[in-house]
């Protein structure tokens, strides 16, 4: 009494594009976890690499910092032969330097002016694996007064 009916051929093509559309996602979410995974083992590499980065960029500005006091001391030291003044020229431009100052002479005379710092390697992490540098800047100039 009742027919069977054989579906449309419109139900086989959405039957067809269900199946396509089901495989896709399953390519696509597999190669999603593939990426996180890979993510994940990568992430704590590029934080250590950033970390590092900082820590070179953190010594490499404490040495133009060193470079500027010496100049400010030096200057110092050709207008004065007061040490106190030298090294409050080489502290306002950098604090926490220790100061070689050479003897003063007459008008005309070069003097020397050394300047040390330890540079401290305190960015998290990768800081206490570095040891703390110790720089030195040394400026040569002529005494004015």
């Amino acid at each position: 009494m009742f027919e069977s009916v054989d579906p449309s051929p419109s139900g086989k093509i959405i039957d067809e594009e269900c199946q396509r559309t089901r495989r896709n996602m399953t390519q696509i979410l597999g190669q999603t976890g593939q990426s996180t995974v890979e993510f994940v083992l990568v992430l704590p590499l590029v934080i250590i690499v950033l970390l590092c980065t900082l820590q070179v960029v953190s010594v490499v500005r404490t040495r133009l910092l060193l470079e500027q006091a010496v100049h400010e001391a030096a200057r110092a030291a050709a207008l004065s032969p007061d040490q106190s003044i030298v090294l409050e020229a080489a502290r306002k431009a950098l604090p926490g330097v220790v100061l070689e100052l050479g003897k003063p002479r007459e008008i005309g005379d070069s003097i020397s002016v050394v300047l040390r710092i330890k540079a401290h390697t305190d960015i998290p992490v990768v800081g206490p694996l570095l040891p703390d540098p110790i720089m030195k800047a040394r400026a040569v100039v002529r005494v004015e007064r």
